[in-house]
């Protein structure tokens, strides 16, 4: 994908292209509090007999210049993982929000409760992860926003047609679409 950093009277400042062999989609941009930006997109992946597509987060300087780049797979590589958001937190970290067929990035631990789930997962500044979830019921469940609030909460908006799930650990889904 390539990114332009424009002046205020649209002149070029720098441009950069970054991504992988496969095709890399990256429609969410934020400046960070360093002055840089972090990226979060998807990645096109072959895993030898099809291709799916997983998150992608890179963290560039207020330059352009890559300071670190996130892979996060999905378990067995098999899932279209995509709507994501992300957001700087008050520990200088990250939060994202998005949607995983699969119900599992890559660590054997997320449930899939059906159809897809939202998944959230908390980074520190360098990247490293620091902790995931996902929620959902029995049908396709998608999250698009999140906030973090003066408690240091997080605030997760987004879409549902799941209509069966009311165990509170799963984000009590009760309702449909």
């Amino acid at each position: 994908f390539w990114i332009v950093k424009l002046n205020n009277s649209g002149t070029i400042q720098w441009q950069k292209t970054f991504g992988t062999t496969g095709s890399d989609f990256f429609p969410y941009i934020i400046q960070t509090l360093d002055g840089g930006y972090v990226m979060i997109g998807t990645t096109q992946i072959f895993n030898g007999s099809y291709y799916g597509y997983n998150c992608n987060i890179i963290k560039i300087n207020s330059n352009g210049i890559l300071e670190w780049q996130r892979f996060i797979e999905s378990y067995n590589n098999s899932s279209f993982d995509s709507r994501y958001k992300i957001i700087q937190t008050a520990d200088n970290g990250y939060a994202v929000v998005g949607s995983t067929v699969s119900g599992d990035t890559n660590s054997n631990s997320l449930p899939n409760y059906g159809g897809t789930n939202i998944w959230f997962l908390k980074l520190d500044a360098s990247g490293i992860t620091q902790g995931q979830r996902s929620y959902g019921g029995g049908g396709d469940d998608h999250g698009s926003s999140i906030q973090q609030d003066s408690s240091g909460n997080y605030i997760i908006a987004g879409y549902t047609s799941s209509y069966n799930n009311t165990n509170p650990a799963y984000g009590q889904v009760n309702c449909n679409h």
